[in-house]
């Protein structure tokens, strides 16, 4: 069930804006596949060739370089670097560490895929995904949001068994993308 055809492709546009192919990039940069590191094939104003090139941003833990006067998502250029194309949509971290750019851990995501792989909202007073209590009944629910709806999947006594219902769905909606904690 995973489709990659919905989902915004702003990051995309923007990309391609950017004019940067990936015969300057390879040029510019090497990417080892195993540690998910970037590095100048080049020294410059400023550039250690000897540390893995970009910075974290504290805001967004995403690790990313600067180019020509732009901002490029590290990720984002080890599939331009890998495939020879920009990512259609969003890119995934499989484990959810954003500076993890290993190749094994990236995939190609539209952004609900993306949210699908995301750990319990703070929000999140049960302490499980998919599942929160009603007053009214004196019962755990448990829901899932497919598309842009919310599916109810039942009410149950116990919070484990309402995320054990959530855990099931995930998995048949969501395939690989399936994060239940």
């Amino acid at each position: 069930r995973v489709d990659l055809r919905s989902g915004s492709a702003s990051s995309f546009a923007r990309d391609r804006a950017m004019n940067l192919t990936a015969k300057l990039a390879r040029e510019t940069w090497r990417y080892d596949p195993k540690t998910g590191r970037l590095w100048w094939r080049a020294s410059g104003s400023g550039r250690n060739l000897d540390r893995p090139a970009g910075n974290v941003l504290s805001l967004h833990k995403y690790r990313r370089v600067q180019f020509r006067g732009r901002h490029y998502k590290v990720h984002r250029l080890a599939w331009l670097l890998v495939t020879g194309k920009w990512p259609s949509h969003q890119i995934d971290h499989k484990n959810r560490n954003r500076d993890d750019n290993r190749w094994i851990n990236l995939r190609p995501a539209n952004h609900q895929l993306n949210q699908r792989n995301s750990k319990v909202s703070i929000r999140n007073t049960s302490g499980f995904k998919g599942v929160n209590f009603k007053r009214d009944r004196n019962k755990w629910r448990a829901t899932i949001n497919i598309g842009a709806g919310s599916v109810h999947l039942g009410y149950f006594t116990s919070k484990k068994t309402a995320h054990a219902a959530y855990c099931v769905a995930a998995k048949d909606h969501f395939g690989e993308f399936a994060r239940v904690r």
